[in-house]
């Protein structure tokens, strides 16, 4: 059985974001602004560039803030689950004794109901 997870952006990622965009945004309008000469007119096409990628952080920060459920980041695919077949069932088999033998050793379950348990996980397939 296969799932899926999403990895979303925090909101203090966007707070750090949101402090950080209009920095960068003033910095690049000062050193952008000191070019002179033959310079200036290839300075003022990167400040564009520049604007345009701190306002669009800005924006960024805003809507994970504001909205409920912010947009994910990644998705990741989630395998190994019990009804993976031999693969997935071969270390879900070795942690279920091992669970099962700390459960008898910490005295939660007896040993008769240790057996019962221990055998029925023995005839499963693996």
């Amino acid at each position: 059985m296969n799932s899926k997870a999403s990895v979303r952006p925090s909101k203090a990622s966007a707070i750090v974001l949101l402090v950080m965009a209009p920095l960068f945004l003033v910095f690049g309008v000062v050193l952008c602004g000191a070019a002179e000469g033959e310079a200036r007119p290839y300075v003022m096409m990167f400040l564009v560039i520049w604007v345009a990628a701190c306002g669009s952080m800005i924006v960024y920060a805003l809507w994970i803030l504001l909205s409920k459920r912010p947009p994910a980041v990644t998705e990741i695919d989630i395998e190994g689950t019990e009804s993976d077949g031999p693969a997935g069932s071969g270390i879900d088999f070795d942690s279920k004794l091992r669970k099962l033998a700390s459960l008898r050793r910490d005295g939660l379950i007896s040993d008769e109901e240790y057996r019962a348990k221990r055998s029925e996980i023995m005839q499963e397939k693996w």
